[in-house]
């Protein structure tokens, strides 16, 4: 994987100089690797040309490349293009693929504090960013050791000193098979999983009783706020919205333009 550009909070990005036009970068971008591409994204980047940076680093994301350093980044130049709503969604996406990237955390949060925006997410992470897999190869390493080790303490001969072993790695063993069972099906029973989130990705909105403008307001969802859908009726989707602050979560109509996947890519989180 090429290695990131410079990953600052977004408050603590350099000032951007005139962008340059740049036909060459362009043609060569179409036939480039991904690799490529990200190198000159991230030279661009630094230069100041933060419109060619993102057409690159999208072209990489075309090409079915995508990686949390390119989502980051991405969230990055959304961000200085004063589009916190892209920003936030590019950051959920790198978070939903490294989920403990500090860099990112930490420029989630400053776009949290400035928008506002209802996540399901209090702490930036949750149960939902666990990936099932790793529970699953915990449960069959586990499940393995621990059973061979009990077939193994079942046909020993009880030799002084032989079993005690096998009993520490039981008694070790056991708690970690249990809590990564448990893990697996709080995991697999998540209420908001990312791959159903959508995220309001443009400009704010508002979250309506009905399906029409007229009707009343629920709540505002600044930039970045995410919803579950729930239902689809032409041009609005029915979902579940994150609570804000003590209150319950609440259900609403929001416009389809104002929303975007959080993870709309056939690759499986």
């Amino acid at each position: 994987m090429p290695a990131p550009a410079p990953e600052a909070a977004p408050e603590a990005a350099p000032e951007v100089a005139p962008e340059e036009a740049s036909a060459e970068r362009g043609a060569k971008a179409s036939t480039a690797d991904p690799a490529a591409l990200f190198s000159g994204a991230v030279t661009a980047y630094k230069a100041g040309g933060v419109e060619t940076a993102r057409k690159e680093f999208l072209s990489i994301v075309e090409q079915g490349r995508l990686s949390a350093p390119l989502a980051h980044n991405l969230g990055n130049i959304e961000y200085r293009l004063g589009n916190s709503g892209q920003a936030t969604l590019w950051y959920k996406r790198a978070l939903a693929m490294d989920p403990f990237r500090p860099e990112t955390l930490q420029n989630l949060r400053t776009v949290s504090k400035q928008t506002g925006f209802l996540t399901f997410d209090s702490l930036g992470v949750s149960l939902s960013h666990l990936k099932p897999r790793w529970f699953e190869n915990a449960v069959i390493l586990t499940g393995w050791t621990v059973g061979i080790a009990i077939v193994w303490l079942a046909w020993s001969p009880p030799r002084p000193g032989r079993r005690w072993p096998l009993v520490v790695l039981i008694s070790v063993l056991s708690p970690v098979l249990i809590g990564s069972i448990a893990a697996l099906v709080i995991v697999d029973r998540d209420p908001s999983p990312l791959a159903k989130r959508m995220v309001v990705s443009g400009e704010g909105t508002d979250a309506h009783a009905a399906p029409a403008e007229a009707s009343s307001t629920i709540i505002n969802l600044p930039p970045g706020s995410e919803i579950i859908p729930l239902e689809t009726r032409g041009n609005w989707v029915y979902g579940m919205i994150p609570a804000d602050k003590d209150a319950e979560p609440r259900r609403g109509w929001v416009r389809s333009v104002k929303l975007e996947p959080l993870w709309p890519y056939a690759a499986a989180l």
